[in-house]
């Protein structure tokens, strides 16, 4: 059984997800620290996917599902959180979640954990303020997955992110070509490396 790497109950190794679902599951944390709320639960991870991943919405809006309904219950639940003076440490909730992602994309046979993996595990909280909503909302444990087809088009219709070195590169070998102007490419290039 594959489970993320924990090295304590508040530190994750995401290093099999993909930057998107890397993201998502920072932006729950992030979303639990602006909150000053003490546990990343589930619900974090619900309302990041719903206000932050198009492709999400998406999915649920093929499953029937009112996503503005869906985001206002979800916003109403997170406004409920007792607020905490730490910062925010990873649920047992959200840890299994994370491990259930993992084992989905291992029966997906797929070496990387994405959105389709990440989600799949939430819509299996069956538990918990975030799996009462969306089993309020008609979202079942695997009632997304025939509409993932709507994570798959968006991954492959997002550009190819591009590193500041490899257009630096393509930068200065276009401007010793004479196709660009050395002087404005040498300041478009300090601009994007900062």
């Amino acid at each position: 059984m594959a489970v993320p790497h924990t090295t304590s109950s508040t530190t994750l190794s995401l290093s099999r997800y993909t930057a998107e679902a890397k993201s998502q599951v920072s932006g729950a944390q992030a979303l639990a620290d602006d909150r000053k709320h003490a546990e990343v639960l589930p619900l974090h991870l619900l309302v990041r996917l719903v206000e932050r991943a198009p492709a999400v919405v998406d999915v649920l809006r093929a499953a029937g599902v009112d996503v503005i309904e869906l985001t206002a219950a979800a916003n109403r639940a997170l406004q409920a959180l007792p607020i905490a003076h730490e910062p925010a440490y990873l649920s047992e909730s959200m840890l299994d979640l994370l491990e259930r992602a993992e084992r989905n994309a291992d029966r997906q046979r797929s070496s990387a954990v994405g959105l389709d993996a990440l989600l799949d595990a939430l819509s299996q909280e069956i538990r918990g303020v975030a799996g009462e909503l969306l089993g309020a909302h008609g979202v079942l444990p695997g009632s997304l997955r025939p509409h993932y087809g709507a994570l798959r088009r968006a991954a492959a219709a997002a550009p190819a992110p591009v590193s500041a070195s490899s257009l630096t590169r393509d930068w200065v070998e276009q401007a010793r070509q004479g196709v660009l102007d050395p002087l404005r490419c040498t300041m478009v290039i300090e601009q994007v490396l900062g």
